[in-house]
């Protein structure tokens, strides 16, 4: 037998197809806009960290090398010539002992450590992703029992076309000569 239906009474229909309504999506949508947006945010700072990261241990390698090559120099100089006993200059010039290539010269030329051996041209000792803006050596006289003495001073930053990255580091050493 066959239900009579009343007049009016429309059957009713069980909502079997599952989906979303504009509501829903339009917010689903912005949410997912938001996501979007703070992930591409972090990465966006995540690769500039990187960069200025990159960079400052440029600085502080280049610098940390020109120290060492430096103190190399110094640690079996027989005599340095300039600067003279008492006196400060950006010129570096000694002779080591049983060194067939005397004398070493430092010096900076364009924002760039040289060093030249033997009298012969001078070689750059930094890349031209660094600029050495000082580089001072005071010659200190032998006082008491102190012995004589060269202090280096060098400052180094980086030569970098992005103005956001800036990144410099300035270093001093005491050598004492034998």
């Amino acid at each position: 037998m066959r239900k009579k239906l009343q007049r009016g009474l429309v059957p009713h229909v069980s909502k079997l197809c599952g989906g979303f309504t504009l509501v829903e999506t339009l917010v689903y949508s912005g949410l997912f806009a938001i996501v979007i947006s703070f992930a591409v945010i972090i990465f966006y700072q995540i690769v500039s960290l990187e960069s200025q990261n990159r960079t400052r241990r440029e600085v502080e390698t280049e610098a940390d090398f020109l120290m060492r090559k430096i103190v190399w120099a110094l640690n079996s100089a027989e005599s340095v010539s300039s600067p003279a006993a008492g006196a400060t200059s950006s010129v570096l010039t000694l002779s080591r002992y049983n060194f067939s290539q005397n004398p070493l010269t430092f010096d900076v030329s364009s924002g760039s450590v040289r060093l030249g051996r033997g009298g012969g041209t001078a070689a750059p000792l930094t890349n031209g992703n660094v600029n050495v803006t000082e580089i001072v050596f005071s010659h200190l006289v032998a006082s008491g029992t102190a012995p004589e003495a060269v202090r280096i001073t060098l400052s180094v930053v980086a030569s970098t076309s992005e103005a956001v990255v800036r990144a410099s580091t300035t270093i001093e050493n005491t050598i004492y000569l034998r």
